[in-house]
C-alpha cells in the first residue's frame, strides 16, 4: 500500500527503515545487548553474586551466555533445532565472555560503575532495544520457515526471540542454585516482555499479509517506540504505561464470580465453594 499520500516524506521514511532492516547488530549493538543482560544477571543474583563469581566461576560464565544467548536457544529448542549452534559464533562467545570477565572481575568494580551510571544506562539501555524488533522479525521469519501458516507459533518463537533472557532467567537461576518457583515471566511479565509479544503479533500479521506494510518500516516505528520509552524510563523514570491498562481491563474480563459477589440462583441457594447453601 501506497502511504505517499498520508505520510510526508514518506520515501525518505522508506529509505530510513531499509537502512534499518540492513544494519549490522555485530558488534556494536550485540556488545550492547551482552551487557545488558549479564548486569541483568549479576543484579539479579543480588549480593549473592560475590559468591558466585568467586566460588562458581564457570557456572557464573554459562548463566551469562544462557541470558545473552538466550532467544537464540530457547527458540531453536521450541522448533527442534540444535540447542548449541549460538556457540558456534566464536566471535560472539568471545564478545560476551569479554563482557562477562569485566563486569564481574574490572578492578574497583569500574566498569560495572560506568555501565551503571546514568549515561551508561542512557546510551547502553537504547542501543539494545533499538534491535528487539529485529530479533521478534527473525523469530517470526524462523517459524514461518517451518510452519508457515502457524500464526501462534510464529508469535510465540518471535517473543522468545525478541525477549528470551526473560524467560531463560528461570532456569539460568537453577543453574547458580537460586531456586525461585514464584518468580518467573509467565506469572509476572515485564512491560518489555508485553512489548515484545505485540511486537510479534503485528509482525507475523505483516509477515501473513494481514496488515498493509512492509517489515523493514513496521519494525522500524515499533522501534522507535520502545526507544523512546527506554529513554524515558531512564531519563524520567516513567514506569510500565500498560499498568492502568491491565488494572481496568482484568477485572472485567477476568473478575471471579464467586464469594460475596456470587450470583443466586432462582431457586434463591446461594454457591459458595461449589457447595449450595443449606436450608
Amino acid at each position: 500500500m501506497n502511504y505517499s499520500a498520508y505520510i510526508p516524506d514518506y520515501s525518505l521514511f522508506v529509505e530510513y527503515a531499509n537502512t534499518y532492516a540492513q544494519l549490522p547488530l555485530f558488534p556494536f549493538f550485540d556488545v550492547a545487548h551482552y551487557i545488558m543482560m549479564i548486569l541483568a544477571l549479576r543484579n539479579d543474583a543480588g549480593d549473592g553474586f560475590v559468591s558466585l563469581a568467586e566460588n562458581n566461576p564457570l557456572a557464573c560464565w554459562l548463566c551469562s551466555m544462557l541470558s545473552c544467548f538466550a532467544g537464540y536457544i530457547l527458540s531453536n529448542a521450541l522448533l527442534g533445532q540444535s540447542l548449541l549452534a549460538p556457540f558456534a559464533y566464536h566471535s560472539k562467545i568471545g564478545i560476551a565472555t569479554i563482557v562477562w570477565y569485566m563486569i564481574f572481575y574490572s578492578p574497583a568494580d569500574i566498569f560495572y560503575k560506568l555501565v551503571t551510571s546514568f549515561p551508561g544506562k542512557l546510551v547502553i539501555g537504547p542501543m539494545k532495544e533499538a534491535v528487539r524488533a529485529r530479533k521478534v522479525g527473525l523469530g517470526v521469519l524462523q517459524a514461518a520457515q517451518v510452519y508457515p501458516q502457524g500464526f501462534i507459533i510464529m508469535v510465540i518463537i518471535g517473543t522468545v526471540r525478541g525477549s528470551g533472557s526473560a524467560f531463560m532467567r528461570f532456569f539460568e537461576r537453577v543453574l547458580r542454585g537460586a531456586w525461585k518457583p514464584t518468580q518467573n515471566e509467565l506469572l509476572n511479565p515485564s512491560f518489555m516482555t508485553q512489548a515484545t509479544i505485540l511486537c510479534s503479533i503485528l509482525l507475523t500479521m505483516e509477515t501473513l499479509d494481514y496488515i498493509p506494510i512492509d517489515a523493514p518500516e513496521l519494525m522500524l516505528m515499533l522501534t522507535t517506540l520502545l526507544v523512546g520509552y527506554k529513554m524515558a524510563s531512564v531519563v524520567f523514570k516513567v514506569g510500565d504505561p500498560l499498568a492502568s491498562i491491565e488494572n481496568t481491563c482484568r477485572p472485567l474480563l477476568f473478575g471471579k464470580w464467586i464469594g460475596k459477589d456470587a450470583p443466586i440462583d432462582k431457586k434463591g441457594d446461594s454457591k459458595k465453594d461449589g457447595k449450595p447453601k443449606k436450608e
